[in-house]
């Protein structure tokens, strides 16, 4: 038999060697795999400490934020209100007579009520009718007399228009009756007839 060649036997370098092809891909997946993990860790441990640092000043941002807008909505209405209410008392000053000298008319006509003069109570109850001719003609109501301004008025216009008719016809008495004569009470009665109907007017 032909001698045959004996094959050299592998050192366990050569193994080594002819492995290694199959090592390196598994080696490197294997690496790639725990840099992975351990950036994945590192990545949520510097998203936790982000988290817990910022939460508070987030936090504390958000409730600036609540207080701004409620304080901004809250004095918006107050604003709202006031604004509302001086528009009410403009309009309402411009249906009011200005009353500081209207007032002083009818001081007079109290100072010569008060007095213990028949013809002081007499110069009262006239005083009072011309205040009534003036507050009537302001109104709308035109016409010569107060008798004639009163029939213009209907009932439910001023609820007081018995107690105008009652004391501008004393005054009436007064005025064309000489011999008409009165004691003070009555001529308190009568001044009392003109101020309801002064104070539905607003003049007092």
């Amino acid at each position: 038999m032909p001698n045959e060649e004996k094959k050299p036997q592998k050192t366990p370098a050569d193994a080594f060697a002819e492995m290694l092809p199959f090592l390196l891909p598994i080696l490197l997946v294997a690496f790639l795999l725990s840099f992975t993990s351990l950036s994945t860790e590192r990545l949520e441990d510097i998203f936790y400490v982000a988290i817990e640092k910022l939460i508070y000043p987030i936090s504390f941002l958000v409730f600036l934020l609540f207080v701004s807008v409620f304080t901004f909505v809250f004095y918006s209405y107050k604003l709202g209100q006031l604004l509302a209410e001086e528009k009410e008392n403009a309009i309402a000053k411009q249906k009011k007579p200005e009353k500081t000298t209207q007032n002083k008319r009818w001081q007079r006509v109290l100072e010569h009520i008060s007095s213990d003069h028949p013809n002081d109570w007499r110069i009262a109850i006239l005083e009072a009718d011309t205040i009534l001719d003036d507050l009537l003609e302001k109104r709308g109501y035109i016409d010569d007399t107060v008798s004639g301004k009163l029939k213009q008025i209907e009932k439910g216009d001023i609820l007081t228009l018995d107690n105008a008719w009652e004391a501008h016809k004393k005054r009436n008495k007064i005025a064309h009756d000489p011999s008409f004569e009165m004691d003070k009470r009555e001529a308190e009665r009568i001044i009392d007839l003109y101020r309801s109907v002064f104070e539905e007017l607003n003049f007092i």
